[in-house]
């Protein structure tokens, strides 16, 4: 059980995302009250917002309103942990090589340790799954 000084509750570990700069690997707030943090800062900065993903939003072939219906999906969450806020568009790279996108090939929103992760393992499937048998095997 961790506190969350915010909502002053005592919760379970997995409801803290992960920060490897505190002394217990996790935020210092829930995912819960760290969301709402992070959803009045974008409230009340529309415009940072606007300039520092509009030029990902344009390479990704999307419009802001496409965007912000793909952001509240999971609450601005990463779409694969869900532990870690959204910060990159993800798209098949087997349908748009490189940095742009079609726009129809964008296939979430990811933090970026997740999109590094898909992007180190080549997008492959077979890989990934591998990857995950192979971390969560008995040690012998």
């Amino acid at each position: 059980m961790k506190y969350c000084w915010k909502c002053e509750s005592d919760l379970d570990f997995s409801a803290f995302g992960k920060n490897k700069s505190q002394k217990d690997g996790l935020m210092p707030v829930c995912k819960s009250c760290n969301l709402l943090r992070v959803k009045a800062w974008q409230i009340a900065n529309p415009d940072k917002i606007k300039y520092t993903y509009e030029k990902q939003i344009v390479r990704h072939g999307l419009t802001l309103d496409q965007y912000t219906i793909m952001l509240s999906k999971h609450d601005g969450m990463c779409y694969a942990c869900q532990e870690v806020a959204a910060t990159v568009i993800d798209h098949d790279h087997n349908c748009c090589p490189g940095k742009l996108s079609c726009g129809t090939c964008v296939r979430g929103l990811l933090c970026s340790n997740c999109n590094t992760a898909l992007g180190l393992l080549n997008e492959s499937g077979r890989r990934i799954i591998s990857l995950l048998d192979y971390a969560t095997r008995e040690i012998k």
